[in-house]
C-alpha cells in the first residue's frame, strides 16, 4: 500500500489482539508494512466472512498454519492465498474435478451480501447473508451461481479422504466465467516437489474445438451440469505452458507430491480483470415473481458508472437467448420490468445486462419463473422472430384451435386449424411465414370459447 493508509478491520471472531467478533477497527498502515490478524481461541477458529476496506489500494491474504480440508480428515497442511477483492466477484462459476482423485472435491462459497440465493446445478441449497458461507462436496464437472456476487474456493482434500497417496490439502480462488481471459503462459512446480502435474480447462461446451493446450487441441470434454459449459483434464510436462482459445476459457493447473511425501500445489491460471476497474453497474439482487398473468423482475444496483441502459434477456431453455425490452439508465437504485409475453404453466429465464457509454456490458446472476394456470392467454416466442413462431397456449379440455396471422390493415396473411389436447401446448409454424415480409403483426388464437390475440414483429 502507500503511506497514510487506514484500514477498516470487521473480525467475523474475536482476535488474539484483543478486538471483538463483528465490531470494525482501523489501522494505520505505511508503503511495505504489514499487519496479521489472528482469530483468539483454540486451534480451528475460522475468520471466514470477515471484511477489509481501505482509503488506499491494499492486498489481503488469508491463511491458516494447518488445515484439515474438510475438518477431520487428515492430513493437514497449511493454506495460503491472496483474496480476491469483492468488485471481482461474479455470480456464475463452473468446475471440474481435480485429476488424479476420487470421490470429488471440497469447495466453499461466501457471500458479498444479504439475501444471497446460492445454487449448485440449478438447485437451490443455501440462502446467506453477507460474510455467510456455504461447504459441499462435489465430484466431476459443476455449475455454481447466486443471485448476488459470491467467491467460490475449491479445495484439494486431505489424503485419506480417498485414500490417494502423495497428496495434500490446497487451495485455489475460483474466476468467475464474466472474468475469463482466452490466453494464458503458466508454469508448473519444479519436479524435485512433484511428481505430476495436471490442468484442467473449462470452455463453453459449443466452443471447446477452438482450446488449444500449447498448440494442440484438447479432447475429453465433460459437461458442467446444465451450465452450458464443459471441463477438459489433462497431464502436463514439468515447465512452461500455454493455453489460447478464440473464445473465453478458464484452467487451474496443480500437482501432487513425489512418491512418500504429502505435497501438493494449485493455482489458477489467470483472469481477465483490468486494473482499477470501473463496471458500468455492479447487481446487488435480481428476482422475479409471476403475477397472475404476467411475470415481473425486480434488480438492484449498487454502483452505476457512466450507465446507459439495460437489456432484458429471457430464455425458454436456458440455452437459446433473446434481448425482449431495453430501459434507460436513469441512476435509481432498483427497477422493475413487466413480461407479459408468458404462457401459462411455464418456466422462464432471465438476465439483466447494464451498459456504459463505452458499450462496456456487466450481466446480472439468471433467475428462473414459473408461471401458474392464466386463461385467456398466449405468448409468442421468440418475439421479434425471424423464420420460426411458437405460439404456446392452455386449453381446460381438448378440441379444435383455429389461428390467424392478420398484418395491421387487417388484412389475414396465415389461416390454419388443428385438433389440440388439453393442457399446456405449443403451436409451431415456420415454413409458412418464412417469406412473410418486416412488419407487426396480430396474432389470433380461436378455441371455439374464446378468441384471444397478441401482436408479433417479424424482423
Amino acid at each position: 500500500t502507500q503511506n497514510g493508509t487506514t484500514v477498516t478491520i470487521t473480525p467475523s471472531l474475536n482476535t488474539s489482539q484483543g478486538s471483538s467478533a463483528n465490531v470494525p477497527f482501523n489501522i494505520s498502515l505505511n508503503q511495505g508494512q504489514v499487519y496479521m490478524v489472528h482469530s483468539q481461541g483454540a486451534s480451528g477458529a475460522d475468520l471466514t466472512g470477515s471484511t477489509v476496506t481501505a482509503n488506499f489500494p491494499v492486498a489481503v491474504f488469508g491463511s491458516a498454519r494447518c488445515s484439515n480440508v474438510p475438518s477431520g480428515i487428515t492430513y493437514c497442511d497449511m493454506l495460503y492465498e491472496q483474496q480476491i477483492p469483492t468488485v471481482s466477484w461474479g455470480t456464475e462459476f463452473v468446475t471440474g474435478r481435480l485429476m488424479g482423485r476420487s470421490g470429488g472435491d471440497f469447495f466453499r462459497v461466501l457471500a458479498h451480501g444479504n439475501g444471497t440465493q446460492v445454487r449448485v446445478n440449478g438447485t437451490v441449497v443455501a440462502n446467506l447473508n453477507a460474510g455467510g458461507r456455504y461447504d459441499v462436496t462435489l465430484n466431476g464437472g459443476n455449475w455454481i451461481s447466486a443471485n448476488i456476487p459470491i467467491a467460490v474456493a475449491q479445495y484439494s482434500r486431505g489424503r485419506t479422504a480417498d485414500g490417494t497417496p502423495s497428496t495434500d490439502p490446497f487451495m485455489i480462488q475460483l474466476v468467475p466465467i464474466n472474468r475469463y481471459g482466452n490466453n494464458y503462459q503458466f508454469a508448473t512446480s519444479s519436479p524435485s516437489v512433484t511428481a505430476t502435474n495436471h490442468v484442467t480447462i473449462t470452455s463453453r461446451t459449443a466452443n471447446t474445438s477452438l482450446v488449444r493446450l500449447d498448440g494442440s487441441p484438447v479432447g475429453g470434454w465433460a459437461p458442467c451440469n446444465a451450465s452450458g459449459w464443459s471441463y477438459a483434464q489433462s497431464n502436463i510436462s514439468t515447465g512452461a505452458h500455454t493455453i489460447i482459445s478464440d473464445s473465453l476459457c478458464g484452467a487451474v493447473v496443480y500437482g501432487w507430491g513425489q512418491p512418500g511425501t504429502s505435497t501438493s500445489y494449485g493455482y489458477y491460471v489467470g483472469t481477465d480483470v483490468p486494473l482499477n476497474v470501473v463496471l458500468p453497474v455492479r447487481f446487488n439482487n435480481i428476482h422475479g415473481t409471476f403475477e397472475g398473468n404476467h411475470n415481473e423482475i425486480f434488480w438492484g444496483v449498487e454502483e452505476q458508472s457512466q450507465n446507459t441502459h439495460y437489456v432484458i434477456r429471457r430464455s425458454d431453455d436456458y440455452e437459446n437467448w433473446y434481448d425482449i425490452s431495453t430501459l434507460d439508465g436513469e441512476g435509481k437504485s432498483e427497477y422493475t420490468y413487466k413480461d407479459h409475453n408468458v404462457a401459462s404453466n411455464t418456466t422462464y429465464y432471465y438476465r439483466v445486462v447494464g451498459y456504459d457509454q463505452n458499450g462496456e456490458a456487466e450481466k446480472s446472476s439468471t433467475i428462473s419463473i414459473t408461471t401458474g394456470y392464466m386463461a385467456n392467454h398466449i405468448a409468442l416466442s421468440p418475439n421479434p422472430f425471424r423464420e420460426q413462431l411458437n405460439v404456446a397456449y392452455y386449453l381446460e379440455q381438448a378440441g379444435t384451435v383455429s389461428m390467424r396471422i392478420l398484418d395491421l390493415a387487417g388484412k389475414q396473411v396465415f389461416a390454419a386449424s388443428k385438433e389440440s389436447p388439453s393442457g399446456l401446448q405449443t403451436w409451431t409454424v415456420k415454413s409458412e411465414l418464412s417469406e412473410l415480409a418486416a412488419g407487426t403483426y396480430i396474432v389470433q388464437l380461436n378455441t371455439g370459447k374464446q378468441q384471444v390475440q397478441a401482436k408479433v414483429v417479424k424482423y
